[in-house]
């Protein structure tokens, strides 16, 4: 539905004859764009085995860098043609339609969530979207079915001695708060990584006197590179865990931020400019394997199944609403006519990162390998976050709060 919706936005942008019109499109398109991000979090959740939950997890952030490195190339090419609009920016837009043909042809060959269907007592159709998802010979189809009943099971059984999920719920339990505050947090954190910051870098290279093609064309190549590090994160995150690779890595990003905010501090156009120029789109890099990709990981697990759509809403919207503020307060950081800090904007940010990785070391756990009951287990007993990994659940009451 919302494919088909985002067709309509795509045409009001091409067909704009008016900045208005155009943002008119723009924010149209926002409403569809929004959903598919929450509901692709929410079928991983529910659909992916627990080891394929990180990786699928973080191809989410990859497509993300991937729609942007297919963006900035095609306008950048279409450049050269400004004088025409069909043959530049309406041209640009159009490609945009692209998407939501595909997503629309690819329901033909995907399935639903086996864990809605079992909420709504859809046992056959589950059973099917299972032999689907993992194969009609699987050995453990049985396995797997039972094991989605006894999570809704429990879940109902907490539901029966409360209303029905409301936004209030995410806040009125202890153990409830405490996952949506994590939820929401690591969202934080990944914007106070500098997203808006490096995500600006053509804008701000440009603004200190760099050449844009060249500046372009590292841009391109550390991107693509940014798109292959969500691929190995998704391997990280299983390896080492998403705790490690939240908390640690962060250390490493912090780093390369001081180091670009250490060159504010020599002339731009010496070699300090071309070093700064690859220095930011390696912060895109190691922020998408330090933030980016545990973030997704993390936020499909830290939330109970009663609740899951309603803290992965919150949390991605207070993503989009930290990011819009930041995106629209540092231009005027590093601009010459503003704050003139250039590169030393960065100083910021990896103050920024230091409280978040402080923050991260004590609040947020490491749910690898864990099933969803297994981590509902863990949060109702109020185990902390550092000690996740090597609590033994087993170990623990049996209560369970869903």
């Amino acid at each position: 539905m919302s494919s088909a919706f985002m067709i309509g936005p795509v045409f009001i942008q091409m067909f704009s004859t008016s900045r208005g019109m155009l943002l008119a499109g723009k924010m149209l398109g926002g409403i569809p764009q929004g959903i598919f991000v929450v509901s692709t979090a929410n079928y991983i959740s529910e659909s992916a085995t627990v080891k394929m939950r990180a990786p699928t997890s973080a191809l989410m952030a990859m497509t993300l860098v991937l729609g942007i490195v297919f963006g900035l190339t095609v306008g950048y090419e279409r450049f050269l043609y400004f004088d025409s609009a069909w043959k530049s920016w309406r041209l640009v837009l159009s490609l945009q339609l692209i998407f939501p043909v595909l997503t629309i042809t690819g329901l033909f060959f995907t399935t639903d969530s086996p864990v809605y269907q079992v909420k709504r007592d859809q046992v056959g159709p589950a059973r099917r979207s299972l032999m689907k998802l993992y194969g009609k010979d699987s050995p453990d189809l049985a396995a797997r079915l039972a094991s989605i009943q006894l999570a809704v099971a429990l879940e109902r059984d907490a539901q029966a001695h409360l209303a029905p999920a409301r936004w209030i719920d995410l806040f009125r339990d202890p153990v409830d708060r405490r996952r949506t505050l994590i939820a929401c947090t690591i969202w934080l954190v990944y914007q106070a990584g500098g997203n808006a910051f490096t995500a600006n870098g053509l804008y701000f290279l440009n603004q200190v006197g760099i050449q844009i093609d060249v500046v372009f064309k590292i841009t391109i190549t550390m991107l693509a590179l940014s798109a292959v590090t969500n691929l190995f994160a998704g391997y990280a995150l299983e390896r080492f865990g998403r705790r490690a690779c939240f908390v640690y890595a962060n250390v490493f990003h912090l780093v390369v931020l001081l180091v670009i905010g250490g060159l504010g501090f020599v002339d731009y156009h010496s070699a300090g400019g071309l070093a700064l120029a690859i220095l930011i789109n390696l912060a895109i890099s190691t922020q998408q394997f330090a933030t980016a990709g545990p973030t997704y990981a993390l936020m499909n697990e830290l939330s109970s199944l009663r609740l899951r759509a309603k803290t992965q809403s919150l949390a991605l919207g207070i993503n989009a609403l930290v990011g819009w503020a930041f995106t629209f307060v540092t231009p005027y950081l590093f601009q010459p006519d503003s704050a003139d800090l250039g590169a030393k904007t960065a100083f910021i940010f990896a103050g920024l990162t230091a409280i978040g990785i402080v923050w991260s070391y004590f609040y947020v756990p490491e749910t690898v390998g864990r099933s969803t009951i297994e981590i509902d287990s863990l949060f109702s007993r109020s185990v902390p976050a550092r000690l996740f990994r090597r609590t033994d659940v087993s170990s623990l009451s049996s209560d369970v709060v869903g």
